[in-house]
């Protein structure tokens, strides 16, 4: 299956056309804060942040299926929503949840009228597993380093999480923040938009804030 490379997006202030952004990648890739600052710089609501991770255990809305499942993906009224993924699957289920069935989801934001962009988020491997270690002697509780090592090597190696671009038919964009704080992460991906959103870094000073 060809991918489709992301259109040209409307580039003209206000630009109707609502957006989906979906960050996904390991734990410790900085998908959570910089989601909450792209709702910030676009004037989108924090509710407009859905975590599809969230809501897959036994009797849970996403285990249980139907409307129901991503219900929380219909009438936003956010001219952005974004939606964060690590692996999103119901744990020893036969059932395919939002890595193997992404289409699921997909098909709603289309219904919605929503555009869907797909950003890969990456690091070095030694600063997820940092961050995870960092997080978790703050919290005392959530992922911890041995969970970061795990999700590192199913992003490298499981086919599932390998394919879900392809199982989309799009193209991701894939952004490393290894030395790029939250606020750089969502200026590189509003790039993308550049003009949409009266902001924008040049092609060039993105790359820079990249490669940082």
């Amino acid at each position: 299956m060809r991918l489709q490379l992301p259109a040209p997006v409307d580039t003209a202030p206000g630009a109707s056309n609502p957006l989906a952004v979906a960050l996904r990648g390991p734990i410790g890739v900085g998908k959570t804060e910089a989601a909450r600052r792209i709702l910030e710089l676009t004037g989108s609501s924090p509710e407009g942040l859905i975590d599809l991770d969230q809501g897959w255990a036994r009797g849970e809305r996403r285990y249980a299926g139907g409307q129901a499942r991503y219900e929380d993906l219909r009438g936003r009224p956010e001219p952005v929503i974004v939606l964060e993924l690590v692996w999103g699957e119901p744990i020893g289920e036969g059932f395919p949840g939002a890595t193997r069935n992404p289409s699921e989801w997909a098909d709603i934001l289309t219904d919605e009228g929503r555009e869907l962009r797909l950003f890969r988020l990456t690091a070095r491997p030694a600063v997820i597993i940092r961050r995870a270690r960092v997080r978790f002697a703050k919290r005392g509780k959530g992922p911890t380093a041995r969970d970061a090592k795990h999700w590192i090597g199913m992003y490298n190696r499981h086919p599932d999480v390998i394919g879900l671009p392809e199982r989309l038919g799009i193209a991701e964009v894939f952004v490393d923040t290894t030395a790029l704080m939250p606020d750089q992460v969502a200026e590189v991906i509003l790039a993308k938009f550049r003009g949409r959103f009266g902001r924008g870094a040049s092609a060039s000073e993105t790359v820079k804030l990249a490669d940082r």
